[in-house]
Protein backbone atom coordinates (compact mmCIF):
# COMPACT_ATOMS: atom_id res chain seq x y z
CA UNK A 1 0.00 0.00 0.00
CA UNK A 2 2.76 2.44 0.93
CA UNK A 3 4.67 1.81 -2.29
CA UNK A 4 1.48 2.23 -4.33
CA UNK A 5 0.79 5.57 -2.66
CA UNK A 6 4.35 6.68 -3.39
CA UNK A 7 3.74 5.89 -7.07
CA UNK A 8 0.49 7.87 -6.88
CA UNK A 9 2.39 10.82 -5.40
CA UNK A 10 4.81 10.77 -8.33
CA UNK A 11 1.99 10.46 -10.88
CA UNK A 12 0.22 13.48 -9.41
CA UNK A 13 3.46 15.48 -9.39
CA UNK A 14 4.01 14.75 -13.08
CA UNK A 15 0.42 14.94 -14.30
CA UNK A 16 -0.88 17.77 -12.13
CA UNK A 17 2.06 19.89 -10.94
CA UNK A 18 1.44 22.86 -8.71
CA UNK A 19 2.03 26.48 -9.61
CA UNK A 20 5.53 27.12 -10.89
CA UNK A 21 6.14 23.43 -11.42
CA UNK A 22 5.99 22.65 -7.72
CA UNK A 23 4.93 19.27 -6.40
CA UNK A 24 1.23 18.49 -6.31
CA UNK A 25 0.01 19.30 -2.80
CA UNK A 26 -3.33 17.45 -2.75
CA UNK A 27 -2.14 14.40 -0.78
CA UNK A 28 -0.02 16.54 1.53
CA UNK A 29 -2.88 18.93 2.23
CA UNK A 30 -5.28 16.14 3.13
CA UNK A 31 -3.17 13.27 4.44
CA UNK A 32 0.16 14.61 5.77
CA UNK A 33 0.33 15.42 9.48
CA UNK A 34 0.78 19.00 10.63
CA UNK A 35 -0.47 21.25 13.38
CA UNK A 36 -2.63 23.02 10.80
CA UNK A 37 -4.30 19.79 9.73
CA UNK A 38 -4.70 18.70 13.35
CA UNK A 39 -6.37 21.98 14.29
CA UNK A 40 -8.61 21.61 11.23
CA UNK A 41 -9.80 18.30 12.76
CA UNK A 42 -8.24 16.15 10.06
CA UNK A 43 -7.75 13.51 12.71
CA UNK A 44 -7.07 10.72 10.21
CA UNK A 45 -3.73 12.33 9.44
CA UNK A 46 -2.22 10.84 12.63
CA UNK A 47 -2.26 7.55 10.69
CA UNK A 48 -2.38 8.53 7.00
CA UNK A 49 0.89 10.50 7.08
CA UNK A 50 2.74 7.20 7.56
CA UNK A 51 1.74 6.14 4.04
CA UNK A 52 3.24 9.27 2.42
CA UNK A 53 6.95 9.78 1.77
CA UNK A 54 9.24 12.39 0.34
CA UNK A 55 9.09 12.38 -3.46
CA UNK A 56 12.40 14.20 -3.93
CA UNK A 57 14.33 11.00 -3.15
CA UNK A 58 13.48 7.32 -3.07
CA UNK A 59 15.80 6.68 -0.12
CA UNK A 60 13.17 7.84 2.39
CA UNK A 61 10.76 5.19 1.14
CA UNK A 62 13.39 2.46 0.75
CA UNK A 63 14.79 2.94 4.26
CA UNK A 64 11.38 2.59 5.88
CA UNK A 65 10.15 -0.25 3.71
CA UNK A 66 13.32 -2.30 4.13
CA UNK A 67 12.98 -1.84 7.89
CA UNK A 68 9.31 -2.80 7.78
CA UNK A 69 10.05 -5.90 5.70
CA UNK A 70 13.03 -7.31 7.58
CA UNK A 71 11.78 -6.54 11.08
CA UNK A 72 8.16 -7.24 10.23
CA UNK A 73 8.84 -10.74 8.91
CA UNK A 74 10.32 -11.58 12.34
CA UNK A 75 7.72 -9.91 14.55
CA UNK A 76 4.50 -10.51 12.63
CA UNK A 77 4.48 -14.31 13.11
CA UNK A 78 5.07 -13.79 16.84
CA UNK A 79 2.59 -10.99 17.37
CA UNK A 80 -0.10 -12.08 14.96
CA UNK A 81 -1.54 -9.77 12.33
CA UNK A 82 -3.84 -7.83 14.67
CA UNK A 83 -1.23 -7.07 17.34
CA UNK A 84 1.36 -6.28 14.68
CA UNK A 85 -0.93 -3.67 13.11
CA UNK A 86 -1.80 -2.24 16.53
CA UNK A 87 1.90 -1.78 17.31
CA UNK A 88 2.67 -0.34 13.87
CA UNK A 89 -0.14 2.22 13.81
CA UNK A 90 0.30 3.07 17.49
CA UNK A 91 3.89 3.98 16.68
CA UNK A 92 2.68 6.19 13.84
CA UNK A 93 -0.02 7.90 15.95
CA UNK A 94 2.16 8.53 19.02
CA UNK A 95 4.96 9.69 16.73
CA UNK A 96 2.62 12.25 15.18
CA UNK A 97 1.40 13.48 18.56
CA UNK A 98 4.96 13.72 19.87
CA UNK A 99 5.85 15.80 16.83
CA UNK A 100 2.80 17.99 17.53
CA UNK A 101 4.00 18.57 21.09
CA UNK A 102 7.10 20.34 19.80
CA UNK A 103 5.50 21.98 16.74
CA UNK A 104 2.00 22.94 17.84
CA UNK A 105 2.34 26.39 16.32
CA UNK A 106 4.56 25.31 13.44
CA UNK A 107 3.70 25.47 9.76
CA UNK A 108 5.58 22.39 8.53
CA UNK A 109 4.16 18.93 7.87
CA UNK A 110 5.58 15.48 8.45
CA UNK A 111 5.32 12.36 6.27
CA UNK A 112 6.81 8.89 6.44
CA UNK A 113 6.55 5.57 8.27
CA UNK A 114 9.69 6.13 10.35
CA UNK A 115 7.90 6.42 13.71
CA UNK A 116 5.96 3.20 13.05
CA UNK A 117 9.12 1.37 11.96
CA UNK A 118 11.00 2.65 15.02
CA UNK A 119 8.27 1.13 17.20
CA UNK A 120 8.90 -2.24 15.54
CA UNK A 121 12.68 -1.83 15.76
CA UNK A 122 12.47 -0.95 19.45
CA UNK A 123 10.43 -4.04 20.25
CA UNK A 124 12.90 -6.20 18.33
CA UNK A 125 15.88 -4.67 20.14
CA UNK A 126 14.20 -5.12 23.53
CA UNK A 127 13.30 -8.72 22.76
CA UNK A 128 16.67 -9.75 21.23
CA UNK A 129 19.23 -7.41 22.88
CA UNK A 130 22.22 -9.74 22.46
CA UNK A 131 21.49 -11.29 19.04
CA UNK A 132 24.00 -9.86 16.52
CA UNK A 133 22.43 -8.47 13.36
CA UNK A 134 24.05 -7.22 10.18
CA UNK A 135 22.89 -3.93 8.68
CA UNK A 136 23.77 -2.38 5.35
CA UNK A 137 25.05 1.09 6.18
CA UNK A 138 24.07 3.44 3.35
CA UNK A 139 22.67 0.27 1.67
CA UNK A 140 26.27 -0.76 0.87
CA UNK A 141 28.55 -1.22 3.90
CA UNK A 142 27.77 -4.31 6.09
CA UNK A 143 27.77 -3.49 9.79
CA UNK A 144 27.27 -6.12 12.52
CA UNK A 145 25.97 -4.83 15.83
CA UNK A 146 24.04 -6.06 18.85
CA UNK A 147 20.45 -4.74 18.91
CA UNK A 148 20.87 -3.23 22.39
CA UNK A 149 23.63 -0.94 21.12
CA UNK A 150 21.61 -0.11 18.02
CA UNK A 151 18.70 0.88 20.26
CA UNK A 152 20.76 3.12 22.53
CA UNK A 153 22.67 4.62 19.62
CA UNK A 154 19.55 5.56 17.67
CA UNK A 155 17.81 6.80 20.81
CA UNK A 156 20.77 9.01 21.69
CA UNK A 157 21.07 10.31 18.14
CA UNK A 158 17.35 11.12 17.91
CA UNK A 159 17.38 12.91 21.26
CA UNK A 160 20.49 14.91 20.38
CA UNK A 161 19.11 15.82 16.96
CA UNK A 162 15.78 16.90 18.45
CA UNK A 163 17.41 19.27 20.92
CA UNK A 164 20.18 20.68 18.74
CA UNK A 165 18.70 20.52 15.24
CA UNK A 166 14.94 20.05 15.06
CA UNK A 167 14.05 22.58 17.76
CA UNK A 168 16.45 25.02 16.16
CA UNK A 169 14.70 24.69 12.82
CA UNK A 170 17.70 23.24 10.98
CA UNK A 171 16.58 19.58 10.76
CA UNK A 172 14.88 17.99 7.77
CA UNK A 173 13.95 14.90 9.78
CA UNK A 174 11.19 14.66 12.42
CA UNK A 175 13.31 13.22 15.22
CA UNK A 176 10.51 13.94 17.70
CA UNK A 177 8.28 11.51 15.80
CA UNK A 178 11.02 8.88 16.01
CA UNK A 179 11.09 9.31 19.78
CA UNK A 180 7.35 8.70 19.87
CA UNK A 181 7.95 5.41 18.06
CA UNK A 182 10.66 4.50 20.58
CA UNK A 183 8.21 5.16 23.42
CA UNK A 184 5.54 2.90 21.92
CA UNK A 185 8.02 0.06 21.40
CA UNK A 186 9.29 0.24 24.99
CA UNK A 187 5.79 0.40 26.48
CA UNK A 188 4.58 -2.46 24.31
CA UNK A 189 7.51 -4.63 25.34
CA UNK A 190 7.16 -3.93 29.05
CA UNK A 191 3.42 -3.99 29.51
CA UNK A 192 2.13 -6.27 26.75
CA UNK A 193 4.94 -8.62 25.74
CA UNK A 194 6.20 -9.19 29.28
CA UNK A 195 2.62 -9.34 30.55
CA UNK A 196 1.75 -12.30 28.35
CA UNK A 197 3.13 -15.80 28.12
CA UNK A 198 2.68 -15.61 24.35
CA UNK A 199 2.21 -12.81 21.84
CA UNK A 200 -0.75 -14.58 20.33
CA UNK A 201 -2.44 -15.30 23.65
CA UNK A 202 -5.60 -13.28 24.13
CA UNK A 203 -6.60 -11.94 27.51
CA UNK A 204 -9.21 -14.02 29.31
CA UNK A 205 -12.29 -12.56 30.89
CA UNK A 206 -12.25 -12.70 34.71
CA UNK A 207 -14.32 -15.52 36.12
CA UNK A 208 -17.15 -14.44 38.42
CA UNK A 209 -18.33 -16.89 41.02
CA UNK A 210 -20.98 -16.55 43.70
CA UNK A 211 -19.73 -16.57 47.32
CA UNK A 212 -20.15 -19.83 49.20
CA UNK A 213 -22.74 -18.43 51.61
CA UNK A 214 -24.97 -17.39 48.65
CA UNK A 215 -24.95 -20.78 46.98
CA UNK A 216 -27.95 -23.04 47.53
CA UNK A 217 -26.85 -26.31 49.11
CA UNK A 218 -27.07 -29.25 46.78
CA UNK A 219 -29.77 -31.81 47.48
CA UNK A 220 -28.58 -35.33 48.13
CA UNK A 221 -30.60 -38.30 46.97
CA UNK A 222 -32.39 -40.23 49.70
CA UNK A 223 -30.86 -43.65 50.37
CA UNK A 224 -32.76 -46.52 48.82
CA UNK A 225 -34.45 -48.86 51.25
Amino acid sequence: VTISIFVLQQVLNVSFPGNGGRQNSFLTDWFAFSSENFKALKVWTVFSYAFLHSTTTILHLLGNMFGLFFIGRILEPLLGKQQFLILYFSGAAVGALTYLTFHFNGDSSVVGASAAVFALLTLFCQRHPEQPITLLLFFVIPLTVKPKWLFWGLLGYSTYSLVFAELGGTAHVAHSAHLGGFLVGVLYFRYIYNGKSSFSQTSKLPSIEMPEWFKRPKKTAAPAS
